[in-house]
């Protein structure tokens, strides 16, 4: 169910990116809701696919254009600012990042947390990887680069531009050029590609909980044709039901805040001592187990109380704070 909720939340918040970066392009339709069905027009096609094969490499080919929309944000910052950014004399007191109230440390927790949040979703289709072997070195690997585009993207950026940054990153370029609209494109265009990625796993989830467990429609539904009629269907459901709801949300980061909060955290940080608890009863027998609780069992319980306690409080915080931005916008 988590996971479910996590990667429903997660195509909101790449349909509400596509809409957000949509807006300041030429192919906006000058309304949200119109731009949003332009979006599932543009879905529909990709959704009847059956060889996602080059969607994948697109999705890879779109890491490495982000990674050059930012070096070349990087070059014109440099060549606006100069080195001055780097001044040790006002370095500090000019990014001092530190969150200055609950409500702005739970969104930068539940970002965080997003942010690494990768490794659980992936041991939920482990099994279905033709090499399971390979996902912990792979892991490693997409972490550490991770870390370092994180770095490199936000604080270096952050240091470049004296001025500070206001809105997305792309409104520092200037704006009488095409290039801001060409960089948003390519993003937009990134975001399609890897939205079949999610969905694809998330209507097999939905298919296998709402309709495969069901003995009626497990003697109607044995042919594939069936079954690739059913997916289709769960699918147009899904992303129109996302598009829905990304039109209400004031911003991709408050879906992506919120995540982190209510779902990534919880599997990251309370689910991992709950299984160790239950593992630790099913597999140790009652007479091996000792009378007293053992310093790892204590520690499991006061992970698990810890970790639902951050998750629910920050959730709560960020949830209040996404309900505030609507009622200002709608106002």
């Amino acid at each position: 169910f988590v996971f479910g909720v996590f990667m429903f939340g997660l195509l909101i918040a790449y349909e509400d990116a596509i809409l957000g970066f949509a807006a300041d392009t030429p192919l906006t339709t000058g309304h949200k809701r119109n731009d949003a069905t332009c979006l599932l027009i543009v879905l529909l096609p990709i959704l009847t696919m059956k060889d996602y094969s080059a969607i994948s490499k697109i999705s890879a080919f779109g890491t490495s254009i982000l990674f050059a929309i930012f070096g070349m944000i990087a070059i014109y910052g440099l060549q606006q600012h100069g080195f001055d950014g780097f001044d040790t004399t006002t370095f500090c007191d000019r990014l001092n990042l530190y969150p200055a109230s609950f409500t702005a440390f739970s969104n930068w927790f539940g970002v965080a947390a997003f942010s690494f949040g990768i490794v659980p979703f992936v041991y939920s289709v482990q099994g279905s990887m033709q090499q399971p072997t390979k996902l912990m070195p792979t892991m490693n690997i997409a972490l550490l680069v991770a870390f370092v585009a994180y770095v490199i993207m936000g604080d270096l950026i952050s240091i470049i531009f004296v001025d500070g940054i206001h809105g997305d990153v792309l409104s520092v370029l200037p704006i009488d050029t095409l290039l801001p609209s060409t960089l948003r494109f390519g993003m937009i265009l990134t975001i399609i590609s890897s939205i079949p990625l999610i969905l694809i796993p998330l209507s097999e989830l939905v298919y296998d909980k709402l309709i495969a467990n069901n003995n009626m429609d497990k003697k109607n539904d044995t042919t594939t044709n069936n079954k690739n009629k059913h997916l289709l269907i769960i699918r147009i459901v899904i992303a129109i039901a996302c598009a829905i709801v990304s039109v209400e949300v004031p911003n991709f980061i408050y879906v992506i805040s919120f995540l982190g909060c209510c779902c990534n955290a919880a599997i990251s940080f309370a689910f991992p001592p709950l299984l160790h608890v239950q593992c630790y009863k099913k597999f140790v027998s009652s007479g091996q187990q000792p009378k007293k609780p053992s310093k790892y069992y204590t520690l499991d319980l006061v992970l698990i109380v810890l970790g639902t306690l951050v998750s629910a409080f920050s959730s709560v915080l960020t949830f209040k704070s996404m309900m505030e931005q609507i009622r200002n916008s709608t106002a």
